[in-house]
């Protein structure tokens, strides 16, 4: 049906798993089957997790129920790689860690089935490049596009390639909060972007980036992903989920909020109709506050989820009460806004250090219910110094999260009538405006 080009029948058959299950017994039409459609990756591309899930799972049943030669426990790696990526896109963690687990096993086999690792991917294991090294500084990129070619991949492709690849540099920096180098492989992935690269890269990479004065790069990002996926994606609802946070920072001082709360319900209902009720996509949803007051319902229903897959020693589990204890500040429970504040900022003290970016928030988020809702001020000051001391040593004096502290410390100083300090503060602020034309975090 390939060479005959009668796709359309072609793709009905492929999509029953009993045809494909089948196909996948005979080892001649193994080539063939990945020549004409890549079904796991095509499925997992387009956002549609379970079905992507399905396919994978019959794929590795099917791949252990074969002797288990170095080839076909190779191909079982593969398939735990491919799930471990799908299941954590969709939260089935209990799956996931269990896909972790085969994966393990598999590797501590006695025969060595990554010793034939496709070869950037061996160098990228022997090299250990550090983008922070000076040595590497300048060949780093250099190196990625070295294995882009050796995957085979040309002309703009290889261009594709290089700035996804510089992207998971940056994810991967930022999560072992080593944030200067993950700006610095951001801006690298950026500046690869050319008129060539496919539509759907370019959108992922600049949501990827959340460069957050830059709101229009969001709008055309989302108009992207809703000419490839359609608007009935979990694509689309988390470009809208991150359009609405974007435009919320960005009106926060104006408290025009109508667009972002649009896009925030847009978000929701988006994921409610396409996944269950009890799915922990919906606990990993992160509304802004203010923008739905009504929804404490579903705040506490995030809350509930959150506890129940991850516990509440949890970074996500903390954000949720955060999420609540700034929904309180804006409905004037702010003694609950308090006790929630206080527990987000302990959990991820306890976790992630005194000193880290997330701390900082919740540090900030604090001080602002003490400064503008409790007549608190000199505790708000003290949180104001630790948030700005902490987003200093993390981010530098660019940080775009900076504005919000010094605003806070200008009002505090000025209750207390304290004006030289509040004039020293309105200065940095100024400063800041001065320096700031451009960032993201």
């Amino acid at each position: 049906m390939l060479q005959e080009k009668r796709l359309c029948i072609l793709g009905a058959e492929l999509s029953e798993l009993d045809t494909f299950e089948r196909l996948m017994r005979f080892a001649g039409s193994q080539l063939r089957l990945l020549q004409c459609f890549q079904v796991s990756g095509f499925l997992n591309e387009a956002g549609w997790y379970a079905d992507a899930q399905r396919v994978l799972l019959r794929c590795r049943d099917l791949c252990r129920e074969m002797p288990q030669t170095t080839h076909y426990k190779r191909l079982t790696l593969e398939c735990c790689h491919r799930l471990l990526n799908t299941q954590s896109a969709y939260c089935c963690f209990p799956a996931a860690a269990e896909t972790y687990a085969l994966a393990l096993d598999l590797l501590g086999m006695p025969d060595d089935v990554t010793a034939e690792m496709p070869e950037p991917f061996a160098a990228a294991e022997d090299e250990h490049i550090d983008p922070n090294d000076p040595e590497h500084k300048c060949d780093s990129v250099w190196w990625v596009r070295g294995c882009c070619g050796r995957c085979g991949a040309g002309a703009w492709g290889a261009t594709s390639l290089l700035a996804r690849v510089c992207k998971e540099f940056s994810a991967l920096a930022f999560v072992r909060c080593d944030y200067s180098a993950a700006y610095d492989w951001a801006m690298r992935a950026l500046k690869l972007l050319t008129p060539h690269t496919p539509p759907k890269y370019v959108a992922h990479i600049v949501l990827e980036f959340n460069i957050k004065v830059a709101h229009i790069q969001f709008q055309e990002a989302l108009s992207t992903l809703r000419r490839v996926f359609g608007r009935s994606s979990l694509h689309v609802a988390t470009a809208q989920e991150d359009l609405a946070y974007a435009l919320y920072v960005l009106e926060y001082s104006s408290g025009r909020f109508y667009k972002a709360r649009d896009h925030a319900e847009r978000a929701i209902r988006i994921i409610e109709n396409l996944v269950p009720p009890d799915h922990l996509l919906l606990a990993c949803l992160c509304p802004a506050p203010s923008l739905l007051e009504e929804s404490e319902a579903l705040h506490k229903a995030a809350l509930e989820l959150s506890m129940m897959a991850f516990g509440e020693k949890n970074v996500q589990t903390a954000k949720h009460y955060g999420n609540l204890g700034r929904l309180y500040q804006s409905m004037h429970k702010f003694q609950d806004a308090e006790t929630m504040h206080l527990k987000a900022i302990a959990i991820k003290e306890e976790l992630l250090g005194p000193e880290d970016y997330e701390v900082g928030l919740s540090i900030g988020h604090l001080a602002s219910l003490y400064n503008y809702h409790m007549n608190m001020h000199c505790a708000a000051e003290k949180l104001y110094l630790r948030s700005i001391s902490i987003s200093l040593k993390l981010f530098g004096e660019r940080y775009s999260g900076l504005e919000y502290d010094y605003r806070g410390l200008v009002h505090v100083f000025t209750q207390l009538k304290r004006h030289d300090r509040a004039n020293h503060y309105n200065r940095l602020l100024q400063h800041w405006q001065g320096i700031i034309p451009y960032y993201f975090i």
